[in-house]
C-alpha cells in the first residue's frame, strides 16, 4: 500500500510539472497553431495569455506586437521578451486603453518595451503599466502619451509589487486644453521601485498642472534610482523630478 502511494504521488508531481511550459509568440506566427515551440508560435501576445495557466511562461521573439486592447495578467503568467529589451515591443492603441495591467503576485512582466499606452476612462491610472502585485524587470516604458484630462503614472502607476531595472522615459500628458498628472515618469502608491532610470518624462502642452514630471511618490519605496531631465512646463507644475508626499526616496540621483 506504502509503494502504491508513492508511486500515485509521483505520477501527479509528474504530472504537475508538465502542465507548465513555455507559449512561444513571434511575428510571422499564427494563432491557430499550438504555441509549443517556434515552428508553432502564435501571433499575438493576447492570444498567447488566453491559453496560459498558473506557471506558464510566454516568449516573445524579437519584433513589434500591436495590442488594441489592456494586456492583463490576473494569474501568475510570465510575459518575456525572448532576446534584447530594445528589441521586443508591445505597442498600445494610443488612447482609451493601457497596454499590460499586472494584479498577481507571480505574474511576471520582462525584456521588453512598453510603448503607446493610454488610459480607460474612469480608470486613469498607468497608460503604459498599471501594476497592483507581481514583479516587472529590465524593461523600458516609453512614450506612452494619453491625451486626457487626468492622469497619475503615465508610464507607470504601481500600488504594489516589484520594478527594477527598468528605464522610464519620454512619457508624457499631452492635452492641448487644461490637464492634470501627478507622475508622468511614475506613479507610486505601493512596492518597490528599484535600480531604475526615469528621465526626459513629462513633455507638456496647453495650460496644465503637473505634479512630479519624473516621479509621484506617495507611499511605498524607490530605491537607487536616477531621475533626470525631466520637465514640469506650467505655472502649476511642482517637482521636476519628484514631487513626494509620503513614502521612501533612497540612495537615488536627482
Amino acid at each position: 500500500m506504502r509503494r502504491f502511494a508513492t508511486l500515485t504521488l509521483g505520477a501527479a508531481l509528474l504530472a504537475g510539472a508538465t502542465a507548465w511550459g513555455d507559449i512561444h509568440v513571434a511575428p510571422t506566427g499564427d494563432d491557430s497553431k499550438t504555441g509549443e515551440n517556434w515552428a508553432e508560435a502564435l501571433a499575438t501576445i493576447g492570444a498567447a495569455v488566453g491559453r496560459a495557466s498558473a506557471g506558464d511562461r510566454i516568449l516573445v521573439s524579437n519584433g513589434t506586437y500591436q495590442v488594441t486592447s489592456e494586456v492583463a495578467l490576473t494569474a501568475g503568467i510570465t510575459i518575456a521578451g525572448y532576446g534584447a529589451r530594445e528589441e521586443t515591443i508591445v505597442s498600445g492603441p494610443g488612447a482609451g486603453s493601457r497596454v499590460f495591467r499586472l494584479a498577481h503576485a507571480d505574474a511576471v512582466l520582462e525584456n521588453l518595451t512598453v510603448t503607446g499606452g493610454g488610459v480607460p476612462a474612469g480608470d486613469l491610472k498607468g497608460a503604459g503599466v498599471f501594476l497592483a502585485a507581481g514583479t516587472v524587470r529590465n524593461c523600458i516604458i516609453a512614450d506612452n502619451t494619453p491625451a486626457v484630462q487626468y492622469v497619475y503614472g503615465v508610464g507607470l502607476y504601481m500600488d504594489g509589487g516589484v520594478v527594477s531595472n527598468c528605464l522610464i522615459r519620454g512619457n508624457r500628458a499631452t492635452m492641448s486644453s487644461w490637464s492634470y498628472s501627478k507622475g508622468c515618469g511614475a506613479h507610486v502608491a505601493g512596492g518597490l521601485l528599484a535600480d531604475s532610470t526615469l528621465e526626459e518624462n513629462g513633455l507638456m502642452t496647453g495650460n496644465q498642472g503637473n505634479q512630479g514630471g519624473g516621479l509621484y511618490l506617495v507611499d511605498g519605496v524607490v530605491s537607487n534610482c536616477l531621475i533626470r531631465a525631466n520637465r514640469v512646463s506650467s505655472t502649476n507644475g511642482r517637482g521636476a523630478g519628484v514631487n513626494m508626499s509620503g513614502g521612501q526616496l533612497l540612495a537615488c540621483r536627482v
